[in-house]
């Protein structure tokens, strides 16, 4: 189930962008921005960080539970 146009984790800036995360800031699934809670945004990812799930997925071996999308990235990718 793909609800983003791009695949998690995937930027090519994203660790760059992850590693400038501040204290209460958690990386955006999608760019590695740093998101505040309460996240604006949420998306299950699976496959060990190579797809989108849904509720549905826990059972998914590589599933890294829910991560937060950054407002910027869900307007920008979002397949809704």
């Amino acid at each position: 189930m793909a609800m983003y146009k791009v695949e998690p984790f995937n930027s090519k800036r994203y660790y760059k962008n992850m590693s400038k995360c501040r204290d209460g800031e958690a990386p955006c699934a999608i760019c590695g921005k740093g998101v505040k809670d309460p996240w604006p945004h949420t998306a299950i990812v699976v496959s060990g960080g190579a797809a989108w799930g849904d509720e549905k997925s826990p059972h998914d071996d590589g599933h890294l539970g829910e991560w937060p999308i950054g407002s910027d990235c869900h307007k920008r990718h979002w397949r809704g």
